[in-house]
């Protein structure tokens, strides 16, 4: 009887289960393995709660991926378990050299993926929804978190795809505890779920070793072994903290741009649902909770990845024949507007076209990428809470790549949308110094030629010397400098630093009258420079690189040019030391501006000075400088009153 009863209970339950359209659909993904998935709604069919959580969990699981061959990954794993002992005594660059060549015969790997729901087992599953209630119902810092809240923060088997399905609940909870365990002696700390998190944070910090950056983007899927090495990239650190956090019970997600809107690149960090039900950002592990955020970088949008579906992003999958790859994860939420002020952008198409959805992007120095997306409704777009201080192009994704659908648009940080459509009519010059901003590398060694100054003199010790000039701009420019007003011959001419001996000089240039090449001589300078190091001596001052460059600590250090008998100086061309974006002699440039989904050249120019001027450039244009030559940083920018604006 009990066996018929049995029989008849489980197709009855699994029915009444299913009556969830998602979850029916994920059962029939499963395939062979539905019985084994089948098996957890069964073990909870007595506890609703946790089989609420079970049917959430597998709900959402088609879509979640592991690799397909465990043993590739298996081996891969215990090698670098194997010797993470051995090269944790490094030194840091050695430790990065031994890694990193290790890591290259794992590069290649097989990509074959197979989802979750394909693979999983049902022991496995009941033990990670048991462990995720045990900390949720334990911690006492966690009388905040509701069940909707706990299903995201907390409970999900899997913190990255591709990861392995081991026992890492278990082990995370009893490591990076420092003082976690005596907060329940303190009525203040015990329920602040921040001074939990503040409290693991500094133990992972404290104990992890040093933390290289990830250049090779290794493929460890393993926690553990993740762990143990010595490099990590801001999306690994996530991975990693977020797991310490879920396994102690502490509510924990990943937030993440998916571009920077003014440079290349994306960037993650974690958040904690705090005892006030506000987040806090934690950037790094050692990190303290809500400390300042890349508060002078702009962001356009800001997603947080999550376990269950965006009902939008799977609409989007389903119905677009080409999406871009930033679209095909639909395991994101858009929490843009918790971050900044945001402005939705709408746009009128001129024409139809076929796709429902088109994407609205931002210029990553090579090339346009989308961080949104909307739908096309009558020839109009609505994109919701977008960053301000922004240009942003609509744009749809074609089989031969993105395509852009209207004219590039400009958000401003009062939030008004103004069209940058280029006026050919009205038409202006542009004088250009460099080919993409300065950044905060730039200006924190701008200062140090402030003070320098150039001097001639006939006496090889500069006893009696004339300055031509003292440099008083900061040094994110070139400059030119006319000494055709001196009467007298001078044999050498040097650059003289700063008082606190701050050369940081690149490149000196010194035309004779009527010449259009720069003067040659003997390379002359302070006896004490670093000319050992061929990063710092003064022979990189003129070896027309303007990358290399003199450095020294010495007061009063010079370098200069013996010409062997006195010369008539024209001018003097120099080159603060720089990030390499400056107009340099001799380089090939070509300007763009934007018009009609392409790039329209406004023709092409080898640099004759430390600027470039173009004539009958349209007004209210986006402008894009391209050195032909060499380089690869790039960034758009408008022309408003006779001076660059950056974007």
């Amino acid at each position: 009887m009990k066996k018929i009863y049995y029989l008849w209970f489980i197709p009855f339950f699994i029915f009444s289960c299913t009556q969830n359209s998602d979850l029916k659909k994920a059962l029939l993904i499963a395939g062979e393995n539905r019985e084994e998935v089948e098996k957890v709604l069964i073990h909870y069919q007595h506890e609703p709660l946790k089989l609420q959580a079970a049917v959430f969990l597998l709900s959402h699981m088609p879509g979640h991926y592991s690799y397909k061959h465990s043993s590739y990954f298996k081996k891969m794993h215990l090698e670098i378990d194997s010797i993470a002992g051995v090269y944790k005594e490094f030194p840091q660059a050695e430790q990065e050299s031994f890694f990193f060549d290790f890591l290259k015969k794992y590069q290649s790997l097989p990509t074959q993926l197979q989802e979750d729901i394909q693979i999983i087992s049902s022991e496995y599953l009941i033990h990670n929804i048991d462990q995720a209630f045990r900390v949720w119902e334990d911690a006492e810092w966690n009388r905040q978190i509701d069940f909707q809240t706990f299903c995201e923060y907390i409970l999900p088997y899997k913190v990255m795809e591709g990861q392995v399905l081991d026992n890492w609940r278990e082990y995370f909870y009893e490591s990076y505890n420092g003082e976690l365990h005596q907060l329940s002696y303190c009525e203040l700390y015990k329920y602040s779920t921040y001074t939990a998190a503040l409290t693991v944070s500094q133990a992972m910090g404290d104990e992890l070793t040093i933390r290289l950056d990830n250049k090779s983007h290794n493929p460890i899927t393993q926690l553990n072994t993740l762990l143990k090495t010595p490099v990590a990239d801001c999306y690994q650190s996530c991975i990693l903290i977020t797991s310490v956090m879920r396994a102690k019970g502490i509510p924990c997600m990943i937030d993440f741009t998916p571009q920077w809107p003014f440079q290349d690149g994306r960037h993650y960090w974690n958040i904690i649902l705090k005892s006030s039900g506000k987040h806090s950002i934690i950037d790094w592990f050692g990190g303290i909770p809500g400390a300042p955020h890349h508060e002078a970088l702009k962001m356009a949008k800001v997603f947080r990845y999550t376990y269950a579906y965006n009902e939008e992003i799977k609409n989007i999958i389903n119905t677009e024949k080409y999406i871009p790859s930033f679209v095909k994860y639909p395991f994101l939420k858009d929490v843009t507007d918790e971050y900044m002020t945001t402005k939705d952008i709408s746009v009128t198409l001129r024409k139809s076209i076929q796709s429902r959805y088109a994407y609205l992007a931002v210029f990553d120095n090579q090339k346009w990428t989308p961080v949104h997306w909307g739908k096309i409704k009558n020839k109009k777009i609505l994109f919701e809470n977008m960053g301000k201080d922004i240009v942003y192009l609509p744009m749809i994704q074609t089989p031969a790549g993105l395509k852009g659908i209207a004219d590039p648009i400009l958000l401003t940080i009062q939030g008004e949308q103004h069209v940058l459509t280029p006026d050919t009519i009205h038409t202006q010059s542009l004088t250009l110094t460099r080919k993409f901003p300065a950044m905060i590398n730039s200006y924190t060694i701008g200062h140090k030629i402030i003070g320098g100054c150039f001097q001639a003199s006939n006496d090889p010790d500069f006893k009696h010397s004339v300055t031509v000039h003292s440099v008083e701009k900061f040094g994110l420019t070139s400059e030119e400098i006319n000494v055709d007003f001196l009467k007298e011959q001078f044999r050498y001419w040097r650059f003289l630093s700063t008082d606190n001996g701050n050369g940081n000089i690149a490149e000196i240039l010194f035309y004779g009258k009527n010449n259009d090449k720069p003067l040659t001589g003997q390379i002359i300078g302070t006896p004490e420079a670093p000319e050992d190091n061929p990063e710092y001596n003064k022979a990189t001052v003129f070896d027309g690189n303007a990358l290399t460059y003199y450095n020294t600590v010495e007061k009063n250090a010079w370098v200069g040019m013996d010409f062997g008998k006195p010369v008539s100086i024209n001018k003097i061309i120099y080159y603060p030391r720089s990030d390499g974006n400056l107009i340099e002699i001799g380089d090939q440039y070509e300007l763009f501006y934007w018009q009609n989904g392409n790039w329209q050249s406004l023709g092409r120019q080898i640099a004759k000075t430390v600027y470039l001027t173009f004539q009958t450039c349209p007004t209210n244009a986006l402008f894009l400088l391209h050195n032909h030559t060499k380089g690869k940083q790039e960034r758009i920018f408008t022309y408003e009153n006779d001076m660059v604006k950056w974007w």
